[in-house]
C-alpha cells in the first residue's frame, strides 16, 4: 500500500501528463472500495477472480502468508489506444518501482499531452 500512497501523493505530476493510475488488487470488492476511499485520486479495481491479473500472468500462486495468491507487483503503461507501451515487474516481490521511475517511463514512451 505504501507505493500506492506515494503515487497518490504525486497525482499532480501524473495529471500534468494526462495519465490515470489504475491499481488492480486481488482484494474483494468491499476491501477494494475501502482502499479506494484511502486513495481518492487513483482508481482501485477489484480483481478477486483474477481475470485481469491472470491474463497478464501477474499472480503469485500461494505466495500469501495465509496460503492464498498474491498479485505480483506489476506496472503496465498503456496508451490511449490500448497499446501496451511498457511493462515493469521486479525480480523480487518486495521491490517496488518509484513514482519518479514511472514518470520517466511515461515521458520516454508516451507522446506529450
Amino acid at each position: 500500500m505504501a507505493e500506492l500512497v506515494q503515487l497518490e501523493n504525486r497525482v499532480q505530476d501524473f495529471d500534468k501528463r494526462k495519465v490515470r493510475i489504475v491499481a488492480v488488487t486481488l482484494e474483494d470488492r468491499n476491501d477494494a472500495e475501502f482502499t479506494q476511499k484511502q486513495l481518492p485520486h487513483l482508481t482501485v479495481v477489484s480483481d478477486s477472480e483474477q481475470k485481469l491479473t491472470g491474463a497478464v500472468q501477474a499472480v503469485d500462486v500461494g505466495a500469501n502468508p495465509n496460503g492464498g495468491d498474491l498479485a505480483a507487483p506489476t506496472t503496465i503503461l498503456i496508451d490511449g489506444g490500448g497499446t501496451v507501451r511498457w511493462m515493469f515487474r521486479p525480480e523480487r516481490f518486495i521491490v517496488r518501482i518509484s513514482p519518479d521511475e514511472i514518470l520517466a517511463a511515461i515521458d520516454e514512451r508516451l507522446p506529450k499531452p
